[in-house]
């Protein structure tokens, strides 16, 4: 009896955990100066920074030990997305997308219905404005997946042949999803256009889309000052330069304000440094929400359509290969950053082959299925690391876009070239630190192939206007030395 009573004590006790005492654990509450001290006495003189302090995107300090002592308050697990209405459902929700590049339209429909059967449910649709969109969406069942346009020419034209197409089929205005991969940043960089005449058109277009809440009219491409070699604090300060930028140039009227707000997506990139990347995402959608409500608008961090693509910065040409594992932890970081959508991008681009398309396309399922990463909604929450190092991104990130704003603007920044200058400046200290194996590259400056298991990509040219900011890759000054 004694025993028995003991025992319901005891589960008593677990499942109140107000009840534990605080003795049930023998171990002693170890502060963060213990810590520190010990691994002052583990390093045997060595100096402490120099040892174990590393550099995050050269700005903030990367500590060998975290602990709760560094949060100014209890961490909170994020939601990237409302609740699933479908029953049985996983907790974590995201699209697996792939490129479908439409030269030929039958052609393209038939590939768009393989993928659609083997994994993928979102589509990122290469255009040029010449599209028999009714040949190229055949048979494609529109309500069930995520639909981007992506303007290669004509962005203009390509927007109205497929408002044109889709205002003429049956479709309920709530069923497509997606956007356009489109902003007037995008027609700014690499031309003459203006960007008062291209916000005012971009603008117009939402109410030509008002009919269709959840299709963005608008992606802001943040992924452009990653893939060009910028830091991932550079590419969030930029990014939302042009999200002010943008909302400031609209009219006023709180209503419109509010409805543009909560349709503009933003397309990121995440690239080799994996919990940074992590981070940075989730730092992404908190400053979001902190600008609406600089704006007086309404916005839960859980609203915003965040498309997430692999990085073309972090790939190499020299041992091919490797970029497929490049792709895998890259996604990892994506779908637990918080993405609505991955996009996993094989660096060949529109010449992939049919086993790179592949691969690209299963490790999303393979991360879902047999790493289950869906069954639960933001399990990096808690880690004291990851928490730390969101706010310092939160804190660099807002410091940075106050700078820019004080200074005139995104786009004072754009006509003296500012932006450019300081990207092209990170560029070229990381193509260089990776050329001198600074930075370790594997396979193309550390465990670098050899004989029979050589194979390596023809070496690209490189070109960028003065007012472009052109993707490349940190290893391309050692492929073009590699090549020659």
């Amino acid at each position: 009896m004694e025993t028995k009573m003991k025992a319901k004590a005891f589960l008593i006790t677990i499942q109140n955990p107000n009840m534990i005492r605080p003795d049930f654990y023998p171990f002693p509450v170890k502060s963060k100066n213990d810590w520190l001290e010990q691994i002052h006495q583990d390093l045997k003189g060595k100096d402490f920074e120099k040892t174990l302090v590393k550099k995050v995107w050269g700005e903030i300090s990367q500590q060998p030990i975290y602990h709760s002592e560094d949060l100014d308050s209890n961490p909170q697990p994020m939601t990237f997305h409302p609740p699933s209405q479908i029953p049985g459902l996983s907790p974590r929700l995201w699209f697996n997308a792939v490129s479908i590049y439409p030269s030929d339209s039958s052609i393209a429909n038939k590939e768009i219905l393989e993928v659609l059967q083997n994994g993928a449910d979102a589509l990122i649709i290469h255009a040029s404005g010449n599209e028999d969109w009714e040949k190229i969406l055949k048979d494609i069942l529109l309500p069930y997946i995520s639909l981007y346009i992506l303007p290669e020419k004509n962005p203009r034209e390509v927007r109205k042949t497929f408002f044109e197409y889709i205002s003429t089929i049956e479709l309920a205005a709530t069923e497509l999803q997606g956007g356009f991969l489109n902003s007037p940043f995008d027609e700014v960089f690499g031309s003459k256009i203006r960007l008062s005449e291209s916000v005012k058109y971009f603008d117009s277009e939402f109410n030509n889309w008002k009919s269709y809440p959840n299709f963005s009219p608008l992606v802001l491409n943040f992924a452009r000052y990653r893939n060009s070699g910028g830091t991932g604090i550079q590419e969030l300060s930029y990014g939302f330069g042009e999200l002010i930028e943008f909302m400031s140039s609209i009219s006023d009227e709180k209503s419109t304000l509010q409805d543009v707000f909560s349709r503009i997506g933003i397309h990121s990139t995440v690239a080799g440094d994996h919990f940074p990347e992590i981070a940075k995402l989730k730092a992404l959608r908190k400053i979001w929400a902190m600008i609406g409500a600089k704006f007086e608008i309404e916005s839960n961090p859980s609203n915003l359509q965040l498309l997430v693509s692999t990085s073309t910065w972090s790939k190499s040409l020299i041992d091919k290969n490797t970029n497929l594992i490049r792709d895998s932890y890259e996604a990892i970081s994506g779908i637990l950053g918080g993405c609505n959508c991955i996009w996993v991008r094989p660096i060949q681009g529109r010449d992939a082959s049919n086993l790179e398309k592949r691969v690209a396309r299963n490790i999303s399922s393979i991360l879902k299925e047999e790493s289950y990463l869906d069954k639960v909604m933001d399990p990096s929450a808690g880690s004291y690391y990851l928490e730390k190092l969101q706010k310092q991104i939160e804190d660099a990130v807002q410091n940075r876009i106050a700078e820019i704003e004080n200074e005139g603007g995104w786009e004072k920044a754009f006509q003296e070239r500012q932006i450019h200058q300081q990207i092209r400046a990170q560029r070229l200290k990381t193509q260089e630190a990776v050329s001198n194996s600074e930075i370790s590259k594997i396979g193309a400056n550390k465990f670098k192939a050899q004989g029979k298991l050589i194979d390596n990509l023809p070496a690209k040219d490189f070109s960028e206007e003065e007012s472009e900011l052109i993707e490349t890759r940190a290893t391309a000054l050692l492929e073009t030395q590699n090549h020659s």
